[in-house]
C-alpha cells in the first residue's frame, strides 16, 4: 500500500519556494514551522495548499525560536512525531537559518529528502536523499505536466477537430489581419456562424475594405458584386467559417504572438479540461512552474452586462492554483465599447488582466510582461 506523503515547512519569507515544494511532493499533510517573526506568505501559501488534489491537513507550529538550535531539533522532531507512517519531506527553501539547519540534521536522522528551491536560479537541490524532480522538471514545466499536479486531464479530441486544428493552426497571416484591421468588428458581426459559401449582403461601400480585399488573397472568403449599392461574401470552406465565424482566430493569434514573444515553456490554444463542464482555457502557458491562461472574446460587446465572463475565468483560476495562476481577459473590442470602464474595475476586483482591441498588435509582449512582473502577484 502506497504511504500518504507529509512535507514540513519551516517557514520565514517568500512563499514561492514552499509553494514549489509543494508542486513536488503533492502532500495529504502539510506541518508549517513558524517562528516569532512571523511568515510573510503564509497566507498565499495557504491557499495553494489547500487548492491541491490531495490535501488532507495543514497545520502550524507557531513561535519556534529562530535562534536555538535544539528548539528547532524539537519542533522538527515533534512535527513528524504526529503522522509515523507517512513518507516524510522537509522544505528548508525560506526557512530562518538555525531553524533551517535544525530541520536538516533531523532529515538527515530520518533519511528524508530536504529540499532548497531556488526560484530565481531554477534550482532544485535535494539534500540527504533525491526526490527525483529536476530542476528541469519543476521550472520547465508543461501544461500537461502542471494539469496532472491539480489532477487535471486534458479532453480527448475528435479526429475531425484534430485535422481542424492542425489547419488553423497555419493561419497566422490570417489570424494576424483580423486581429489588426479597423474592419474586423463589423465583418464578424455578419458573418458569425455562417456557413460555407452562405453568401451575406453588405453595403458595396465595403468592398473597398482592405480587410475584405485581405481575405479574399488569403482565399478565406468569396466575394460577388450583385449591384452598384450591394455585395455579397461567403467564407469559402468550412474550416474558414469556423476559424473566423467562432472567433477561433483571435484564441490563434494570441497563441502565435506568445511563442513569438520567446518567454513561455509551453503553450496550447483551445486546451479542454476533461468534465462534467465545459472548461476551455482559450490561451493557457506555463511559465517557470506557473500557470497563465487568457479568455479570449469576439463577440459584439463584451463588456456591457457580461460581467459573467469574469466570473468564468475566476471558477477557472480556483480550480487551478487560485492566486498561483495569471488570468487574462483579451477582446478583438475597443475600450470605447460601453459598459467598459465597470467591466475593468470589476476585472481588477477579481485580480484579472484585460486586453482589448487597442492592445492586440502587441499582445505577445504584454503577456510576457504579466509572466515575468505580473499586474497582480501570484504569490
Amino acid at each position: 500500500m502506497t504511504k500518504k506523503k507529509a512535507l514540513l515547512v519551516v517557514a520565514g519569507g517568500r512563499a514561492t519556494p514552499d509553494v514549489l515544494a509543494l508542486y513536488c511532493v503533492q502532500p495529504h499533510v502539510v506541518i508549517a514551522l513558524k517562528s516569532k517573526q512571523g511568515w510573510q506568505g503564509e497566507n498565499a501559501f495557504t491557499e495553494i495548499a489547500q487548492s491541491l488534489p490531495n490535501y488532507e491537513k495543514l497545520q502550524t507550529v507557531p513561535d519556534v525560536d529562530a535562534y536555538n538550535l535544539e528548539k528547532g531539533v524539537q519542533a522538527c522532531v515533534f512535527a513528524c512525531s504526529q503522522y509515523p507512517e507517512y513518507e516524510w519531506t522537509f522544505s528548508i527553501s525560506s526557512s530562518p537559518k538555525i531553524t533551517g539547519i535544525a530541520a536538516y540534521e533531523v532529515a538527515k536522522q530520518k533519511g528524508v529528502p530536504c529540499l532548497i528551491i531556488d526560484s530565481h536560479h531554477k534550482e532544485v537541490i535535494s539534500l540527504v536523499k533525491d526526490i527525483g524532480i529536476t530542476s528541469r522538471d519543476l521550472f520547465e514545466m508543461n501544461v500537461e505536466r502542471y494539469m496532472k499536479i491539480q489532477q487535471r486531464a486534458p479532453k480527448e479530441r475528435e479526429q475531425q477537430e484534430i485535422l481542424y486544428r492542425a489547419k488553423v493552426e497555419e493561419w497566422e497571416d490570417l489570424a494576424r489581419t483580423l486581429a489588426l484591421s479597423p474592419d474586423t468588428s463589423d465583418f464578424i458581426k455578419e458573418m458569425r456562424d455562417k456557413k460555407a459559401k452562405e453568401f451575406v449582403a453588405f453595403p458595396s461601400a465595403f468592398a473597398q475594405s482592405s480587410l475584405l480585399k485581405a481575405l479574399t488573397t488569403l482565399k478565406a472568403i468569396d466575394i460577388v458584386q450583385k449591384n452598384d449599392q450591394v455585395i455579397t461574401c461567403a467564407f469559402t470552406t468550412q474550416n474558414h467559417a469556423k476559424f473566423i465565424g467562432t472567433g477561433d482566430w483571435l484564441e490563434v493569434y494570441v497563441w502565435h504572438a506568445v511563442n513569438e514573444a520567446h518567454f513561455a515553456d509551453d503553450s496550447q490554444w483551445g486546451y479542454e479540461i476533461a468534465s462534467t463542464a465545459n472548461n476551455e482555457l482559450d490561451v493557457v502557458l506555463t511559465y517557470q512552474a506557473q500557470l497563465i491562461f487568457a479568455e479570449c472574446k469576439t463577440e459584439g460587446n463584451p463588456f456591457k452586462k457580461k460581467i459573467h465572463h469574469l466570473d468564468t475565468i475566476s471558477a477557472k483560476a480556483n480550480m487551478l492554483g487560485k492566486d498561483h495562476v495569471t488570468r487574462a481577459f483579451v477582446t478583438s473590442e475597443p475600450k470605447t465599447q460601453p459598459g467598459f470602464a465597470n467591466f475593468l474595475e470589476q476585472a481588477k476586483l477579481r485580480k484579472i488582466v484585460v486586453f482589448t482591441q487597442e492592445d492586440l498588435s502587441n499582445i505577445g509582449q504584454l503577456i510576457k510582461r504579466e509572466a515575468e512582473t505580473p499586474t497582480y502577484p501570484r504569490i
